[in-house]
């Protein structure tokens, strides 16, 4: 068959490797099928170019992947897609999918399938029942129509072996767009601009209740041998000199973690580690933290969300604090950039307590802080708090509103959304415009490329614009 995977544009200005997209397409050429892939967002392909690229391809399935904030893009694809080629099967991918399921498809008629969580299994067999005009209720993590009747088939099945997930296929992609310049990785700071994304696990054991769980609560793990196998891939055949870790919790077990970075250390001078999605501040043994400052890292980003131990019990996050502020000084010492992950919004949060995390971003010696406000997504414990104070349209219309990362709050706490919103400019503000920090960025920041486009950003947010960041 024909397939044609895509990535919508967005006006995100982050432009990672499509991984995902990769594995799945990787694994259907392998499998017979004529593939393609369009990145639309890397080029800014405007969706009048991109139905001619369909229309040239002619592709009989059209794979989309989409986060939430890329839906209103998504949408008004399907649309276009379904009523110029009835005939063609749509296939929804990615987190949205995964955390919206049934509600999607009832809002959008015009997909035909969804894939749920992880898609290298699922999506080859709903392909194969497809292209033998079979039902696929047998497939386990699809969502489908049947008539008037939306038909979900439960969870996937998890990919226990990792390490048989192919290298993915780069001949589909033009791969030096994705190094054209600073910004276009996952980590919006870099040190070079040839920057490549690797996860050493899929899935988190932790309880989190605003998080999506798309890879589930059981950890499984790329064998340590199969990362240095594509590091050194990525390396000979694209000159890769940096390398993000992407993992929901790369420290989540401090003995694997330690068995990896160990096996790292003969990159040692000729690659750099980063990792940008997040740790947790309160697991690092001393023998991890001596590893780590072996292989000098970068950046490390910490996951606090908040600095008051209530608000955390509260998550089902159960992290320690007071550990994590410990452990942040000594991060400083193994990675060249630290930053931050803040959250305002938490059911029972005062101003108070969002006042105390504020204070504990501009103490902290940390070059970056990123602060968004907890988002209800479906399929979330939070979800049915906000379904508690607000109606289920007007908690997607705010979730639909913007294309950015962060848009306006859903106040599931003790403070309005105005309050919410003049709380993250103050703490933009206190935090960015400290002389000391100032000082900090323009001494440790490598490339003044992204601490100009940053700069911008912040700029910004302090006139509370909605952009990613």
């Amino acid at each position: 068959m024909r397939i044609l995977l895509v990535k919508p544009f967005t006006n995100t200005p982050i432009a990672p490797l499509p991984i995902g997209l990769l594995y799945i397409g990787t694994i259907l050429k392998k499998n017979g099928h004529n593939v393609s892939v369009i990145d639309a967002h890397i080029n800014r392909t405007g969706e009048k170019r991109l139905m001619s690229l369909i229309a040239e391809f002619n592709p009989d399935i059209v794979g989309i992947t989409n986060m939430t904030s890329e839906t209103m893009y998504m949408r008004s694809l399907t649309k276009k897609i379904k009523m110029s080629y009835p005939e063609k099967r749509i296939i929804l991918g990615g987190p949205h999918i995964s955390s919206f399921k049934r509600i999607e498809f009832e809002q959008n008629p015009y997909i035909d399938y969804g894939v749920v969580g992880e898609g290298e299994k699922s999506t080859p067999e709903l392909i194969r029942h497809i292209d033998e005009n079979a039902e696929p209720s047998g497939v386990r993590g699809i969502i489908y129509r049947k008539g008037e009747e939306i038909i979900e088939t439960g969870q996937p099945e998890l990919i226990e072996n990792l390490d048989t997930l192919p290298v993915p296929d780069f001949s589909l992609i033009k791969i030096e767009e994705y190094f054209r310049y600073f910004g276009t990785a996952f980590n919006l700071v870099t040190a070079t601009d040839r920057t490549y994304p690797l996860m050493y696990s899929r899935g988190c054991p932790f309880g989190c209740k605003f998080c999506h769980n798309i890879f589930g609560k059981r950890i499984r793990y790329f064998s340590p041998e199969r990362i240095i196998e594509e590091i050194r891939y990525v390396r000979k055949n694209f000159g890769i000199r940096e390398i993000d870790f992407l993992d929901d919790t790369i420290n989540a077990d401090n003995r694997k973690a330690s068995e990896l970075f160990q096996k790292l250390q003969g990159f040692k001078g000729e690659i750099i580690f980063a990792i940008p999605s997040g740790v947790r501040g309160d697991l690092f043994s001393d023998e991890l933290l001596l590893l780590m400052k072996e292989l000098r890292f970068f950046r490390i980003n910490i996951a606090f969300e908040s600095a008051v131990q209530r608000i955390l019990d509260i998550t089902g996050k159960n992290m320690d604090i007071g550990k994590t502020t410990e452990n942040t000084y000594k991060i400083k010492e193994i990675s060249r950039l630290i930053g931050g992950f803040f959250m305002f919004g938490f059911p029972t949060e005062t101003e108070a307590d969002i006042s105390e995390t504020i204070g504990l971003m501009d103490s902290l010696p940390l070059h970056t802080a990123s602060v968004s406000f907890v988002t209800p997504y479906p399929d979330t414990e939070f979800f049915g708090v906000a379904t508690e104070k607000y109606e289920r349209d007007i908690i997607f219309d705010r979730l639909f509103k913007y294309d950015t990362f962060y848009s306006e709050p859903i106040s599931l706490c003790e403070v309005s959304e105005k309050k919410l919103m003049d709380l993250k400019k103050t703490a933009i503000r206190r935090f960015y415009l400290k002389p000391s920090r100032i000082l900090m960025n323009l001494r440790d920041v490598p490339n003044y490329i992204s601490l100009f486009r940053n700069a911008v950003n912040v700029l910004r947010l302090s006139a509370f614009r909605n952009v990613p960041y």
